[in-house]
């Protein structure tokens, strides 16, 4: 009977050199997979919390020069507090022109 010397149960065999080398891969493996982790775990957070949080549709010019109008209004009206707007005065004031009974 012959002994083998390539018993495969038998742990491998590195220097120190080698040793090292393999636990610095190793080592630097993890770090890789822990940061993916990290990151993809950020992605899919900031996924759903897109997906639950509604964000404002962007406006055309149309709705921006409207939104400015209704802005400027609501700031005339605080300025002109107890009276009417200008624009509903000039519209009560051309329509009391045209109903008259005195003209």
């Amino acid at each position: 009977m012959a002994v083998r010397e390539d018993d495969s149960d038998a742990p491998e065999e590195f220097t120190t050199e080698q040793g090292i080398k393999q636990d610095e891969e190793i080592r630097k493996v993890q770090r890789e997979n822990k940061a993916r982790v990290i990151r993809e775990g950020k992605k899919r957070r900031k996924k759903w919390a897109e997906r639950l949080t509604p964000r404002p549709q962007p406006q055309s010019s149309d709705e921006v020069k409207k939104n400015e109008l209704e802005t400027e209004a609501r700031r005339e009206s605080q300025i002109n507090d107890g009276m009417l707007p200008e624009d509903i005065v000039n519209l009560l004031a051309a329509r009391e022109l045209v109903f008259s009974p005195f003209t």
